[in-house]
């Protein structure tokens, strides 16, 4: 083989090193992509056990849950808000971790299937939500909240709020 055959190759086998290289590259992408999902699933299960734990591990906390809101004491007010508080921050984390596409739409729904029934039976929650301060919650996850009431029949029309303990 001559020196000017050889040459003639040379471009051929670097484009085809070229070709081989992206496809490793996009072979990775898709690995850590797939790495990124399981990840942050992980954390998120992570965050909603934390908080259902505060519950679990502090029994005055769940006291505080069984009262009648109008019989608590500010502290125990103050707790049972806090503790909503952090739930709507976690709701928010999943809708946005949603919307860069780390949830499918399956995994999506059965989230919202566990917002869903939290407004149904939680006035607790429902009275956390319509007392926040709009703008605090994500765009996004507000309008999805605010279907989610009107799917399951509640709306803050008449919700007394909970901030009033702390003022």
């Amino acid at each position: 083989m001559s020196l000017k055959h050889l040459n003639q190759w040379v471009p051929v086998f670097a484009n085809i090193a070229v070709v081989i290289g992206i496809l490793l590259l996009l072979f990775e992408l898709r690995q850590n992509t797939e790495s990124m999902r399981a990840q942050t699933r992980n954390e998120l299960s992570f965050g909603m056990m934390d908080i259902n734990l505060s519950v679990a591990n502090d029994p005055t906390l769940a006291e505080a849950f069984l009262k009648d809101p109008k019989l608590r004491s500010p502290s125990e007010e103050l707790r049972v808000f806090v503790y909503f508080q952090a739930m709507f921050r976690y709701w928010e984390n999943v809708h946005y971790q949603y919307r860069e596409g780390m949830f499918d739409e399956r995994e999506f729904a059965a989230h919202r299937e566990r917002w869903k029934g939290s407004f149904q039976v939680g006035d607790n929650t429902i009275r956390v939500y319509c007392t926040l301060p709009r703008g605090w919650l994500s765009a996004g996850l507000s309008r999805e909240l605010e279907m989610i009431m009107s799917e399951v029949g509640r709306s803050c029309e008449g919700v007394e709020g909970s901030l009033d303990a702390f003022e």
